[in-house]
């Protein structure tokens, strides 16, 4: 039985082959395991080396934004030298009292990300900090995640960030406070009073509210009480 058995099996495998997958690894002749988890790695390692992750390059007339090295080095005097270092180390200090040297190299790196779409792999990582929430910790939900960033890829968020500002700015409505310079909640609220007494120092406003409020008042009392006069 199990002769006649291996004879059906060797049939069905030839008249199914020609249709499996290539990236089929069960019930094939001579593939493992291990053809998978190989083919797999290649996959994974052409990713990592930017063959499989990079975007496609716009034309250089077609690039939005392009940094200079004097914008560049004002960001990076902004730098606090206090600031926390990311994972690479490098203290706000450092990059404060040398922005003059570091202008031109950053500026460099930073308009090679932007003309190619891509962000530096060794910018994109970060290290994670648990911070306590009370004195006394007894669980892991008593901690808060800190997330130390690289300082110079902040810096490089803020001149983009700024960019982005400048070309939203024409387009945003006049009553909006949020992510808009010089605007603040006092400044909503400043303005919501001021549209409310404005509106109120109308003449014919009292006349008209009063008139509304009459209005609904006698229909409630005629609806809930039909028979009360009106």
């Amino acid at each position: 039985m199990k002769v006649l058995e291996r004879i059906v099996l060797a049939h069905l495998v030839s008249q199914v082959k020609p249709a499996l997958d290539p990236l089929q690894f069960v019930y094939q002749p001579h593939v493992g395991v291990n053809n998978a988890v190989t083919y797999l790695l290649q996959c994974a390692h052409s990713y990592l080396d930017g063959s499989g992750a990079r975007k496609t390059i716009p034309p250089p007339n077609d690039q939005v934004l392009c940094l200079s090295t004097a914008d560049m080095k004002r960001t990076l005097c902004t730098v606090n030298p206090r600031k926390s270092a990311g994972p690479d180390n490098i203290p706000g200090r450092v990059l404060r009292e040398c922005a003059e040297q570091l202008a031109d190299v950053f500026t460099d790196i930073f308009n090679i990300s932007l003309s190619s779409a891509i962000v530096p792999t060794c910018l994109e990582t970060m290290t994670i900090v648990p911070l306590p929430k009370k004195s006394t910790v007894s669980c892991l939900n008593d901690y808060r995640p800190i997330a130390l960033t690289h300082i110079v890829m902040k810096c490089f968020e803020r001149l983009v960030m700024r960019h982005i500002k400048t070309q939203l700015l024409p387009s945003l409505d006049p009553l909006q406070f949020a992510y808009h310079p010089n605007h603040s909640m006092d400044d909503a609220i400043t303005t919501t009073l001021h549209l409310s007494l404005t509106h109120l120092d109308n003449k014919d406003t009292y006349k008209d509210a009063y008139t509304t409020a009459a209005h609904r008042l006698q229909y409630s009392i005629q609806h809930n009480h039909p028979s009360a006069p009106n």
